[in-house]
């Protein structure tokens, strides 16, 4: 059978949520140590690797199928492709400060372009800010869809006042609410301590926006117990948006 939007939005959310876990299980493991890392990125070099990558490629596949709601977001869901896969393709670097003061195992065997302070795993030393800037534009595009996921289910709000959309509005609201929130922070922890070694900021921004994508994404499924109406009841909700947004555009 063919996997609707709805399926598409649950294995996209799904692999969003256990991204994070996965990555800080296998880092511990291999490190045998229960520090947090600097970022989920890092831990590509520290035996995460073959699942970082999987796991990114599978969420790049499945933005690339995604059609959106509209054009605008057909295009978003091939940006958000390219930015994932990238993000994989082009590691991060590796602070040797890090390693050393927190007694992580690490082979620098590894390191093609080496300097005192930092290892980069590639022949070019602009390929971790490749890797930096990817990430950067993939958690605003997912922020963007986030933002539709509010803006549509608002609008729908209005047409028919039902507790399900409510609810899915609310937690659209949160999970909007989270991700700059969690870049704030970070950034307001960064200008009161300064640079720390082993601050595991970045980590945690990243988590929650991963979660806070993945939460809203689940949601956006319509396939929840209490936050969703039957499947042909949401079809009509949604095919009934569609028609008025047609009018709207050909009346203006």
């Amino acid at each position: 059978m063919d996997i609707d939007h709805h399926k598409q939005r649950i294995l996209i959310g799904s692999v969003a949520l256990i991204f994070p876990i996965i990555c800080l299980i296998i880092f511990w493991i291999s490190t045998q140590t229960f520090i947090q890392p600097t970022s989920i990125s890092v831990t590509y070099h520290l035996g995460t690797r073959n699942v970082f990558c999987g796991l990114l490629f599978v969420v790049g596949a499945f933005l690339f199928a995604y059609r959106g709601w509209n054009t605008v977001e057909y295009w978003l869901a091939n940006l958000a492709s390219l930015c994932a896969i990238t993000v994989a393709l082009a590691p991060t670097s590796i602070d040797f400060h890090w390693t050393n003061e927190f007694g992580i195992p690490f082979d620098e065997c590894q390191c093609i372009v080496k300097t005192e302070e930092v290892c980069i795993t590639n022949a070019h030393a602009f390929i971790p800010y490749i890797h930096q800037a990817a990430a950067v534009m993939l958690i605003a595009v997912l922020f963007i869809f986030c933002w539709g996921f509010y803006t549509r289910a608002k609008e729908k709000q209005k047409m028919y006042p039902q507790k399900t959309i409510q609810r899915r509005i609310r937690i659209y609201f949160i999970c909007l609410l989270a991700m700059p929130a969690s870049v704030l922070w970070a950034f307001g922890t960064y200008f009161i301590k300064g640079k720390v070694v082993g601050d595991p900021s970045l980590f945690y921004v990243e988590w929650v926006c991963l979660w806070a994508f993945g939460f809203s994404w689940l949601v956006a499924s319509k396939q929840l117990w209490l936050l969703s109406n039957t499947k042909e009841e949401e079809d009509a909700i949604d095919e009934k948006m569609r028609q008025t947004t047609e009018k709207d555009k050909s009346e203006k």
